[in-house]
């Protein structure tokens, strides 16, 4: 019960959806299912404080379906938004999962990162001004270095949480994925990193800082496996409402146009491989 806000990734049937709403009732009573795709986008949120509205954009470009292994376009990658009454003061907390990179030497679905990093990063930038604090939590699939990462916090202004807490414990690294020790990952074949995030920003309406940030449900208590192939996110936001006037206009938060035309270049490039990829498709399914 420790814990206001949970956003989960990858809870792919109701049956799992519905086993967790009544396992954690009486801590987290307020939950919500981002519907979207053939088996659902995976993503829910609960919260210990009212659901006052929710409202989800399935990306655009998300992934193939004739990649089976690669369920990404079956799940139907969304951003959702779950607007919460926290105390007085309305959170914006928005939820998502970014498509699977699957492949770090040959990566097919750059384009489809960096085109859902944008889609991403505008819903946020067009419904912010509705709460007086907004937090995006979920498993992004891109690294700090990375074009749809810089977007995201480019277009929306937003802080990481990781990056600017006052606290952190000292053998906390912040990996997410490909965490040591971590059994659904022992051969994961690239680095660790960290792709899973908590981003924020307040407004003239409420003050706020991250105070603490850690990743979390490591390993089972008792049990000889993890919670996830991926290591939880935990921030502490300390929260001060103000009688500030309205944030200011979406179309006012700087932005990086280089980050735009670069983005650009992948998708053109994104755009003739699939192009090539069509004719030779349609030339099989001829003969």
């Amino acid at each position: 019960g420790k814990y206001d806000l949970v956003a989960l990734q990858e809870v792919w049937t109701q049956d799992l959806y519905q086993k967790l709403v009544s396992q954690v009732q009486d801590v987290l009573p307020y939950h919500h299912y981002f519907y979207s795709g053939w088996n659902g986008s995976g993503v829910c949120v609960f919260s210990k404080h009212p659901i006052i509205g929710a409202f989800q954009k399935r990306f655009t470009l998300n992934g193939h379906a004739h990649k089976f292994l690669h369920a990404d376009w079956y799940g139907g990658k969304a951003v959702g938004l779950c607007r919460i009454l926290y105390n007085g003061t309305v959170i914006n907390f928005y939820a998502s999962h970014t498509h699977a990179e699957y492949n770090h030497d040959h990566d097919e679905y750059r384009a489809h990162r960096v085109s859902q990093a944008f889609e991403l990063s505008q819903f946020i930038r067009y419904t912010s001004q509705s709460g007086d604090l907004n937090i995006l939590a979920g498993d992004l699939n891109n690294q700090p270095f990375e074009l749809g990462l810089k977007i995201i916090q480019s277009y929306t202004g937003m802080d990481d949480a990781w990056l600017t807490a006052e606290h952190k414990n000292a053998e906390d690294v912040g990996i997410t994925c490909g965490y040591p020790g971590n059994g659904y990952l022992l051969s994961y074949p690239h680095p660790p990193v960290r792709i899973d995030y908590v981003f924020f920003k307040g407004t003239q309406r409420c003050r706020v800082k991250c105070v603490h940030c850690e990743t979390t449900m490591h390993s089972v208590p008792g049990k000889p496996f993890n919670y996830s192939d991926h290591e939880g996110v935990l921030a502490h936001f300390e929260l001060e409402k103000t009688s500030g006037p309205s944030d200011e206009n979406p179309a006012e938060i700087s932005q990086d146009d280089n980050l735009f035309h670069e983005a650009i270049t992948i998708m053109e490039d994104a755009m003739d491989t699939t192009s090539t990829t069509r004719r030779f498709y349609g030339t099989v399914f001829l003969f």
